[in-house]
């Protein structure tokens, strides 16, 4: 919702070779391209345990870190570094760190609510750690409440339970409470908990919920509802 995904990608793969390339060894165009293959091969069985109704728990991702690192390594023909999370975390830190891919509308609409008293907090799929520096980098982490990853809630976003957790550590009652995305299945489990739901539609896809296109439609809808 706050980035283009298409451009996140690109950058993930630009800056993961500008990091591992003067360390490891290889040029940053052959890890930017084994980053692509492999985080394709571990996003495909994240995608194979959602079909099958799985819930795996926030410890699933950190537990691919070593299978992603060791991968990118065979395909750039490195050797592979003794303290893998060590580099792990300092790879992700360097991108999370200048990574350019939030929409222009998105900073702009989290002041404005703001300003209007409106509490802000995140709903991530990703952990905590990594959602600081890239939201330093726009400019808004001071706007914002709770940081929800999936490591502070216990529990991956894959079903309603995330939002429960939510709704129970934020000590809201739902039916109070606004939850943004820009991906109709969050807002299903999120409208199943009590939360009122907005879906930020950049793509046309159309849902059953309240339909905005951009998030600048967000502040007067609020402001309106209040």
């Amino acid at each position: 919702m706050l980035n283009d995904n298409d451009r996140r990608a690109a950058e993930w793969r630009r800056l993961l070779g500008e990091f591992f390339a003067p360390r490891l060894g290889g040029t940053p165009e052959a890890w930017g391209e084994a980053n692509r293959v492999v985080f394709e091969g571990i996003w495909d069985d994240w995608r194979r345990l959602q079909e099958r109704g799985a819930e795996p728990g926030p410890g699933w991702w950190p537990a691919q870190d070593e299978r992603w690192l060791a991968g990118m390594c065979e395909r750039v023909g490195v050797a592979m570094p003794g303290d893998v999370a060590g580099e792990v975390k300092a790879s992700r830190g360097h991108v999370m760190a200048h990574i350019e891919c939030a929409y222009p509308d998105a900073a702009p609409a989290m002041r404005a609510l703001r300003a209007q008293g409106f509490s802000l907090h995140l709903a991530s799929g990703g952990r905590t750690d990594e959602l600081e520096p890239y939201m330093r980098r726009m400019g808004v982490w001071e706007l914002i409440g709770r940081p929800y990853g999936v490591d502070l809630l216990g529990v991956s976003k894959t079903g309603r339970r995330y939002y429960e957790r939510i709704a129970e550590d934020a000590g809201v009652d739902p039916r109070t409470a606004v939850v943004v995305d820009s991906h109709a299945a969050p807002l299903e489990w999120a409208d199943a908990v009590g939360f009122r739901t907005v879906h930020v539609d950049r793509l046309g896809d159309g849902s059953r919920f309240t339909l905005i296109r951009s998030l600048a439609e967000l502040v007067p809808l609020l402001a309106a509802q209040r």
